[in-house]
């Protein structure tokens, strides 16, 4: 069988490969590049880190400068008073 050499045979085992091709027999898979879930799960630790007066150190830490980290912190909190306007607006719609 050709598809038990298939790397990600070797990587999630046959049962689950299996699976996935019952599931998607024939049709092309979009898989996200690592670098963007990388990056979106430290902006997300950094974010959880931030106490309002530790730029620089969090600049050493992730490799920004802190002009960056000052930016990530200023588009999460623009993003969260959007969100809470959106919400005020219109109580009963939500975003799921």
């Amino acid at each position: 069988m050709v598809y038990m050499q298939h790397p990600l045979v070797e990587l999630i085992g046959i049962d689950l490969f299996v699976e996935i091709m019952e599931v998607f027999s024939g049709e092309k898979i979009y898989i996200p590049s690592i670098k963007l879930y990388r990056r979106r799960k430290n902006r997300a630790r950094l974010l959880q880190e931030f106490d309002g007066q530790n730029h620089k150190k969090l600049a050493l830490k992730y490799n920004l400068s802190v002009r960056r980290i000052q930016q990530i912190v200023r588009e999460d909190h623009l993003r969260k008073q959007r969100r809470r306007r959106r919400e005020q607006a219109h109580p009963l719609k939500k975003k799921y």
